[in-house]
């Protein structure tokens, strides 16, 4: 090749890098989690999302969200296939498995919701199928001699609870009224609740080198969320009343 047609060539190989937008290059970050009206849906707005998504969209990132069921989203991030849950408990084999940040991103209070109808009597005497999300961790406070049906998610819950296919259905409060509002012709009001448990919640990452990284990255960006008032704003919008900005004061 010939000086001339070697200078054509360099300036055109410039030229096409020039032309690629900068944002090609930004590292993506791809969090999963089943749906939870209010805080994951589907369309990649919620609480949950919103707050990811400014901490881990900038120049540099790309977020992206996936909405599948629980269960397959843990065993997506045990295989590499996402960088992150967007929220859970944290549990002694889950720490083993992945890279918790410091600072949660929410916390939740679980109990026993059931028909107006029903009676509840205690966990102890609780009579009757229980529902639950598969792949939730409410060892912790449902005893392990109850009957169990396990659920697809948290509108089958309902569903089921309202045609009597079960008699209890284990719920954290916030997604049970969220879920309820999708629900044509359903009423709070309709129900009974038992709170047993407030526990917080964490986004988590894998278990590499780029998981410890976005959990670093998660707790310095919570952090500046909180304190310069986007939480706020964020929690405005979905109508959340407690939020981990005291965590920051």
């Amino acid at each position: 090749m010939n000086t001339s047609l070697r200078n054509i060539v360099r300036k055109g190989l410039l030229l096409l890098l020039l032309c690629i937008p900068i944002n090609s290059y930004s590292e993506k970050i791809v969090m999963c989690s089943a749906e939870f009206p209010g805080f994951t849906n589907k369309d990649g707005s919620g609480y949950y999302w919103d707050i990811l998504r400014e901490i881990f969209t900038n120049d540099e990132k790309k977020f992206e969200t996936a909405s599948i069921p629980f269960s397959r989203c843990l065993i997506s991030l045990e295989q590499g296939k996402v960088d992150g849950v967007a929220a859970f408990f944290k549990t002694a084999k889950r720490e083993q498995k992945f890279s918790y940040p410091k600072s949660r991103i929410h916390f939740s209070s679980y109990g026993l919701f059931y028909l107006k109808s029903s009676v509840f009597n205690g966990l102890s005497r609780v009579e009757g199928r229980v529902g639950k999300v598969r792949g939730y961790d409410f060892s912790s406070w449902l005893p392990e001699n109850m009957s169990f049906e396990i659920l697809k998610n948290p509108t089958q819950g309902i569903k089921m609870l309202n045609v009597g296919r079960i008699k209890y259905y284990a719920e954290d409060t916030a997604d049970f009224e969220f879920t309820l509002k999708k629900i044509p012709g359903a009423r709070l009001s309709d129900y009974n609740r038992t709170v047993f448990l407030t526990k917080d919640l964490f986004s988590a990452f894998s278990k590499t080198k780029k998981g410890k990284r976005l959990a670093n990255e998660f707790d310095e960006g919570l952090a500046k969320l909180a304190r310069s008032g986007v939480i706020k704003e964020i929690s405005d919008i979905y109508e959340i009343k407690h939020t981990v900005v005291q965590d920051f004061e």
